[in-house]
């Protein structure tokens, strides 16, 4: 069925791989049910040191030779190879072939098959619970750990993303950019941005590109409907509240004629921060500035110097004391405090002229 399925054209997986998930954790919650009311909850000592030593065996002999002889020629560093060593916890492939096996080599003549089954279930819960326990911590050591969810991938080369590119990565918050057009992605290249060439709803992009230490989208493309498609398709991944793109065209248009919420992602910014209304104010000067609060400049100053919000300057995003991004919408607003870091795009500041 897999092979049927992964050849059919027009073929919507994304139903069909959770109607799977569900079922799979369903059957396996439910055979290991099934396969552990076979046990004897009185263990004799014996069979114990037999499963410790079994364990110990698989862990520090089998496994680590396993991961040596496989890795071979590879380009894996040594960190890469003793996480692989280490992390290797059995399941229900384990359990399911001893609980076939073991009747089998008892009806053969092999009567100590028996202990095959309680054998297996010690190997599993210690190997489960160590490596659950422990993976995390030992990615760290190693430096093999994913970085903490702290940045913004941004969909769509053009002036203004370069400039808020180049405004986070002073600010030390991860930033990626990405664009189908090879050309519009120089600017970024020459400034230090990472960068993705390449179509982003593509299965090559969702195979290769790593956007796990990234917490925000942003689809700042010129196309609306475009900007609208990819949060929808990256809501789940992202969380539909952390999923943006900037305002449509069509908000002068009453509202029962708008793109709905459920369609799209949220108006990053304000209403009317729309893709030519941020090309043009680049071309009259504006750039994106980094504004500290503290006890004599605060978020209300701020705005008096300023002027209106959404018309006289933008507010962009901030970071919190502890250094959290957060991109601003008017439709997901937030209050900024003392020691608080705005991104504000405007013209040149009144306090730095």
């Amino acid at each position: 069925m897999g092979m049927v399925l992964a050849n059919l054209r027009g073929l919507r997986m994304a139903e069909i791989l959770d109607f799977k998930e569900h079922l799979s954790t369903l059957l396996i919650s439910g055979l290991f049910i099934l396969l552990a009311a076979r046990l004897d909850r009185h263990i004799p000592a014996p069979m114990l040191l037999a499963g410790l030593g079994v364990l110990l065996v698989a862990q520090f002999v089998a496994r680590p030779l396993a991961v040596l002889v496989s890795t071979a020629g590879s380009t894996l560093a040594w960190r890469e190879r003793a996480l692989l060593a280490w992390i290797a916890p059995r399941g229900i492939v384990a359990v399911a072939t001893a609980a076939v096996l073991g009747p089998a080599l008892v009806a053969a003549g092999y009567p100590d098959a028996e202990q095959l089954l309680p054998i297996v279930f010690l190997v599993i819960l210690v190997t489960v619970s160590a490596h659950g326990l422990t993976i995390g911590p030992l990615a760290k050591l190693l430096g093999l750990a994913a970085r903490q969810e702290n940045g913004l991938l941004v969909i769509g080369a053009s002036p203004f993303t370069v400039a808020l590119g180049q405004a986070l990565k002073r600010l030390e918050i991860d930033v990626l950019l990405v664009d189908g057009a090879y050309h519009r992605l120089r600017e970024a290249r020459m400034a230090g941005i990472d960068v993705y060439y390449g179509e982003f709803l593509s299965e090559r992009a969702e195979e290769t590109l790593e956007t796990q230490h990234l917490s925000y989208l942003l689809c700042a493309t010129d196309n609306d409907f475009y900007n609208a498609l990819v949060c929808k398709a990256q809501g789940r991944r992202f969380g539909h509240h952390r999923t943006f793109q900037l305002a449509t065209h069509q908000e002068a248009i009453p509202e029962a004629k708008r793109m709905p919420l459920g369609q799209r992602g949220h108006f990053a910014f304000a209403p009317t921060a729309d893709f030519e209304t941020l090309y043009q104010r680049m071309d009259e000067g504006w750039t994106v500035q980094t504004v500290r609060l503290n006890e004599r400049r605060d978020f209300g100053q701020v705005e008096q110097n300023l002027g209106i919000l959404g018309r006289d300057w933008f507010l962009l995003a901030a970071l919190t004391p502890k250094g959290e991004f957060r991109l601003y919408s008017d439709e997901q607003p937030f209050k900024p405090a003392e020691g608080w870091t705005l991104l504000v795009f405007s013209t040149p500041l009144p306090w730095e002229k």
